[in-house]
């Protein structure tokens, strides 16, 4: 989510070393879609362009943004049968952090894919939000938090009402609603069978990403794992192997009965 596809691009040799095809595609707001015209995963980043052309940042976006995701999937799927022939019903979906979020809905909900492969994230949109939203942000979307905030624009710029936007959003998110309902895969649960694998793995250490959050999210699909690394943070490595290295085996093990 906000950063560009090519972050993943350490995917392409281990996977084609596997005889396995690979497709990568921007999500809405990153890459060659970001409206910051940035590449640094700043989801925030992305907010301040949205409130210069004065769009409503609100809950409503998310059920937008996910359905929008699935349709890229299905569009790549697509591109890749008719183009390339890839005709093979073995698919699985890959995401990292909120990208796996994306690709979950996708996977639950219409039913793309075989495999759902998360990494830095899980499934379940009420305990992401949870876990992302600070324990700071009633203060800040408070009364008197909105008038520091302004203050705070004067010297910091379009930075502090964009990141109040986007907190508010997780607040909202936090709470529930139609709107969360609508773009939150485990309320689709019961449409995946036993034969549609799904894993995460995540790091012990990640402060953005709770472990038990994805232990609980994986025991909810007849086939669902959930993979915690001693060491791994979110995205980062307090001892061990690197993040990219640890996906590599992830992706290998999970995949190795496709390879050739």
């Amino acid at each position: 989510m906000a950063a560009p596809y090519q972050w993943n691009g350490f995917l392409v040799p281990t996977l084609l070393g596997m005889g396995i095809a690979c497709v990568l595609f921007d999500t809405p707001l990153a890459g060659e879609r970001s409206l910051a015209r940035k590449s640094d995963g700043n989801v925030v980043g992305e907010v301040i362009p949205l409130l210069k052309q004065q769009a409503v940042i609100d809950v409503s976006l998310v059920p937008r943004l996910v359905d929008a995701v699935a349709r890229d999937f299905r569009t790549a799927l697509g591109i890749a049968s008719a183009r390339h022939r890839l005709h093979d019903p073995r698919v699985a979906l890959f995401g990292v952090s909120l990208g796996t979020l994306l690709a979950a809905h996708a996977f639950v909900r219409d039913g793309t894919g075989t495999r759902l492969l998360g990494t830095l994230g899980h499934a379940d949109l009420y305990r992401f939000a949870r876990s992302y939203t600070p324990s700071v942000a009633p203060y800040i979307l408070s009364g008197p938090g909105r008038l520091l905030g302004k203050l705070a624009a004067l010297f910091l710029g379009p930075v502090v009402p964009a990141g109040m936007s986007f907190l508010g959003v997780l607040r909202d998110l936090c709470v529930g609603g139609d709107h969360c309902t609508a773009a939150n895969p485990m309320e689709f649960a019961d449409r995946v069978a036993s034969n549609r694998r799904v894993r995460f793995l995540v790091g012990a250490e990640d402060l953005l990403v709770k472990p038990s959050d994805a232990i609980e999210c994986a025991r909810r699909f007849p086939d669902g794992a959930c993979y915690v690394v001693p060491g791994l943070g979110h995205g980062t490595s307090r001892f061990g192997p690197s993040f990219v290295e640890h996906v590599r085996v992830f992706i290998g093990t999970q995949l190795g009965d496709w390879k050739h």
